[in-house]
């Protein structure tokens, strides 16, 4: 992601959460379809208080990075409804029929 042009306007805040969110992923995957949704796609739950606290940023900065992450596709947030935690999915996702 440092060395590719396509993420060279992305901030290094936003690269460096991307990875923390790969780790999440992998145990997500790791525990099987526990975090898998109804079409077998694997997700994460992983809070803006959460990542606020990991990264001792504020929730602007937070956000920011997570609209960055989208707008670059790398992952994908779902509502939950009210309450509840988005869940995130990553980009190898969106090639599944439920997202269209």
């Amino acid at each position: 992601m440092f060395k590719e042009e396509q993420f060279s306007d992305m901030t290094n805040a936003a690269k460096v959460l991307y990875g923390i969110l790969l780790d999440r992923k992998c145990l997500s995957d790791s525990n099987g379809d526990a975090w898998r949704d109804e079409y077998g796609i694997t997700y994460i739950i992983f809070t803006i208080e959460e990542i606020m606290n990991l990264m001792k940023l504020g929730n602007k900065k937070v956000n920011k990075m997570l609209i960055e992450l989208e707008q670059h596709g790398l992952i994908y947030r779902r509502h939950q409804g009210l309450g509840k935690p988005n869940k995130m999915y990553y980009e190898d996702a969106k090639e599944n029929a439920a997202f269209e």
